[in-house]
């Protein structure tokens, strides 16, 4: 069997029968490489010339990879088409999915340990519908193959601030490549939140004081109205304090000159805070999310925990509703002198 043969007599679909492309496009480089990289599909130039990656985007693939101090000829680059679509367009998913038993051929001849899909298509073909923007440059297991999916190339064109991202994403391709970096993993899976009673912001402000920080998240109702807010300033536990239970918290340390607060977005959280009477000094505040733009970085809450702490952060709902009822009750209780019914959990399967 000559593969490479195969593919290029390849006419299984449209694309090769009607689309109008020259050939299907091979892959270039060796039949056996460490390190594999799938694209999309040919590009116009590629399609008449028979190389993958040989236009504008191949020779900013080549940039990144020579500054690994690797070179295409270490490499095999090849695409999840390889056929060229009319127009330039995008490969539909029927298209990519005739072309899979290629792809899979492919894998098999190279037997590469790391495969390195660059875009959002090709990315999808390995790790099924998830966004490049939330999984890019961390290392999953495949089978008997690593996957480090990555933003394609041309995108940093397009995108310059994306390019500070590829250009991370490639050295810690080498990096992981060579066993010297490994994406961080989440040292506390299971966090404890805590309902803060009146009795414990005494010790909730000594230790804020303590560490001389704290980080806060606040969160309103559907409807708009303040609900909550919760303090951490130790890994892997945090209290959760009602809004008429934060001015004294300012008042013990939150506006202590020693103490710096860790927010994300805190355009948001800062309004939640002035409704309860509380103004945080500016000088004291830190805002990931501004710090995630001037990295240039993307600012969701969830990717940055993702990229840099390795955690795989839950839905809001589904992280708060074991605790709905014992709060809900706890809200109750602070307004009437109740006592606590006595919980039964019943399954809703």
């Amino acid at each position: 069997m000559n593969l490479r043969e195969d593919v290029l007599g390849c006419n299984e679909c449209d694309l090769r029968t009607a689309g109008g492309c020259t050939a299907p496009v091979a892959w270039s480089g060796p039949d056996k490489a460490d390190v594999m990289f799938f694209g999309e599909k040919p590009a116009p130039n590629e399609d008449k010339h028979g190389v993958p990656w040989s236009g504008y985007a191949g020779k900013e693939l080549d940039n990144y990879i020579w500054q690994q101090r690797w070179s295409r000829d270490m490499v095999r680059v090849d695409n999840v088409v390889r056929c060229h679509p009319p127009d330039n367009r995008d490969a539909t998913a029927s298209e990519i999915k005739a072309c899979t038993k290629w792809t899979m051929l492919s894998i098999a001849q190279c037997n590469p340990k790391v495969i390195v899909p660059m875009g959002g298509p090709a990315v999808q073909v390995f790790m099924g519908n998830v966004n490049v923007d939330d999984v890019h440059g961390i290392p999953v297991k495949w089978g008997n193959h690593w996957v480090f999916p990555m933003y394609n190339p041309a995108y940093g064109m397009r995108q310059t601030r994306e390019m500070h991202a590829i250009q991370r994403d490639f050295l810690h391709l080498k990096m992981f490549m060579e066993g010297n970096w490994w994406p961080p993993t989440d040292n506390y899976p299971d966090p404890v939140y805590k309902l803060a009673r009146d009795k414990d912001l005494d010790e909730i402000a000594y230790q804020i004081k303590w560490h001389k920080g704290t980080s806060t998240d606040t969160e309103n109702t559907p409807d708009g109205k303040i609900w909550c807010a919760s303090f951490c300033y130790t890994p892997g536990e945090a209290w959760v304090v009602w809004p008429q239970q934060i001015p004294y918290l300012a008042e013990t340390a939150l506006n202590d000159p020693n103490v710096t607060i860790t927010m994300h977005q805190a355009v948001h959280d800062l309004d939640f805070f002035e409704q309860v009477g509380v103004r945080i000094d500016p000088s004291r505040l830190l805002d990931t999310m501004i710090m995630a733009y001037l990295l240039g970085e993307p600012q969701g809450l969830k990717e940055g925990c993702r990229r840099h702490c390795g955690m795989q952060m839950k839905n809001y709902t589904d992280m708060v509703n074991p605790y709905q009822a014992e709060m809900s009750y706890e809200f109750f209780r602070q307004g009437r002198d109740w006592t606590y019914p006595s919980l039964q959990m019943v399954s809703m399967e």
